[in-house]
């Protein structure tokens, strides 16, 4: 028993951790193709082995090491920087290494429980039978302490009681670069964009900086105010983002907090969850096949599929924008939309359709004595014109709904740049769009605002309260490296 329930526990954990990303008619059918799987691997294994105890313990050990390998070697990336480049350059690594260490693992079994194999059947049924169900009666639980808590009085905490507030929208645009990264590395020229924010009344900082070059880091860091990280291992990571400060500090003060996202990292049903709610079985498959050996098999097997998918999930995040005021009110909300473009995948063509040239291949900071890669930076200029387009429209729409005497802060920006240079790859990492659409009387306090002072600047001013602005700090990785980057502005 234990063979099926292992190969299929990862499935029903990310289910229970993902509801909004996945649904439960495709989990269940993902379970029984990996039972049918499971059951052929047996039957095979049973006419090599001749043995049906030690068949069963190597299909154990195998889907152990399959469904764990690649976050472990996430993890260890943090120690061996190097990694992440050989995984990616040689996509059959991590599948190699699955069955090497499977082979081992059972090999060790084998040798150390010859004569008691099966007494260690026996066990390992009662513990992957107590492992899924713990999973399964810890989504009860969450899910009738999330029924409980929709059901409970109104926060009696609010810092500052019956007073309205405009209406925040933060639009996150992933990987946008600043424009210093433009020009010098892409070779284009974006002032048409900024101009246009200009006429919308935005405050546009143009050699804005992120604190840290990947998304993870970035958005913990700024919706921790900004606050350096003490590690950087994802589980602590995600824990901080999920219950991060910022939001917390606007629901208490009366918030209701509404987020769209393409990425699952702000999820958690105690909290908050994702009302971007496209699922498919491209999105389901992609979403349990996220952090195993097979991703790239998986992502090019629904790629057209998952194209227009991601397509879909942009303009319907920004449709929900432009329609926030007919479900809401003007004040006392906010939105947060993170958009996973002009990220990869690259999915505009020059007219701002669907892209042709569908690949998930991403790309090496160095590769070889090649400053820029053409390919790679002609199409990232697509994604950049498409979500310029799509971002002015909805902007556009968004002001005209709201009176004048009570429009919404919008916040703009990249979690980071986009970098494709070999001489100075981390300051394009850290490069960011940045600009703020606020009201008047606070445009003349932004003048010297950095981005890692982004949410005490906005709650200083909206709330009236006095949090201390930091210096400019930029990281890569733990290595704080903010004299490299000032030196080179």
């Amino acid at each position: 028993m234990h063979k099926y329930l292992f190969s299929v526990i990862p499935l029903f954990y990310v289910f229970f951790k993902n509801p909004e990303e996945t649904c439960f008619t495709h989990t269940v059918c993902f379970a029984i193709g990996v039972f049918i799987l499971t059951f052929t691997l047996s039957k095979l294994f049973q006419c090599i082995f001749k043995d049906k105890n030690v068949s069963d313990l190597f299909l154990s050990s195998t889907w152990i090491v399959f469904w764990t390998i690649q976050p472990l070697a996430r993890e260890s990336s943090i120690l061996f920087q190097n990694l992440p480049i050989f995984v990616l350059t040689y996509k059959w690594f991590l599948l190699l290494i699955s069955f090497v260490f499977s082979l081992v693992i059972f090999l060790i079994l084998l040798l150390k429980f010859r004569k008691r194999l099966i007494e260690l059947n026996k066990f390992l049924n009662v513990f992957s039978s107590l492992v899924f169900g713990i999973i399964v009666l810890n989504f009860l639980i969450n899910t009738l302490s999330t029924n409980q808590s929709e059901t409970r009085a109104p926060n009696t905490t609010i810092l500052i009681p019956k007073k309205q507030f405009p209406n925040i929208y933060h639009i996150l645009l992933d990987a946008y670069s600043n424009e210093a990264t433009l020009k010098a590395l892409y070779k284009y020229d974006n002032s048409e964009f900024y101009n246009q924010l200009n006429e919308k009344g935005f405050v546009y900082f143009p050699n804005s900086y992120s604190t840290y070059g990947t998304t993870l880091l970035s958005t913990t860091s700024m919706l921790n105010f900004s606050k350096a990280h003490k590690s950087l291992t994802e589980s602590y990571l995600l824990r901080q983002l999920k219950n991060n400060e910022v939001w917390k500090f606007l629901k208490t003060n009366g918030f209701d907090i509404h987020l769209f996202s393409q990425t699952d990292l702000y999820c958690t049903k105690s909290f908050i969850t994702n009302k971007l709610a496209i699922q498919s079985w491209a999105k389901s498959a992609m979403v349990f096949t996220q952090k195993t050996p097979i991703k790239h098999i998986i992502e090019n097997l629904f790629l057209s599929s998952f194209y227009k998918q991601h397509v879909d999930e942009i303009c319907q995040i920004f449709t929900e924008l432009k329609e926030g005021t007919k479900n809401y009110s003007f004040n006392n909300n906010y939105f947060y939309a993170h958009i996973l473009n002009p990220h990869e995948p690259l999915v505009f063509d020059e007219e701002g359709g669907i892209s042709t040239q569908q690949t998930f291949e991403g790309f090496l900071v160095q590769k070889g004595n090649i400053e820029c890669d053409d390919n790679f930076s002609k199409r990232y200029i697509n994604q950049i014109k498409a979500i310029n387009k799509l971002t002015i429209d909805c902007i556009e729409a968004i002001l005209a709904q709201y009176p004048e005497d009570n429009q919404p802060i919008i916040i703009l920006h990249g979690d980071h740049g986009r970098c494709l240079s070999i001489k100075n790859p981390t300051k394009y990492a850290l490069g960011n769009l940045f600009a703020l659409y606020i009201p008047e009387n606070w445009k003349e306090k932004v003048k010297d605002l950095t981005f890692n002072n982004l949410y005490r600047f906005v709650f200083n001013q909206l709330f009236d309260i006095n949090y201390e602005y930091l210096a400019p700090r930029y990281f890569n990785g733990k290595k704080d490296i903010t004299e490299e980057v000032l030196s080179t502005h």
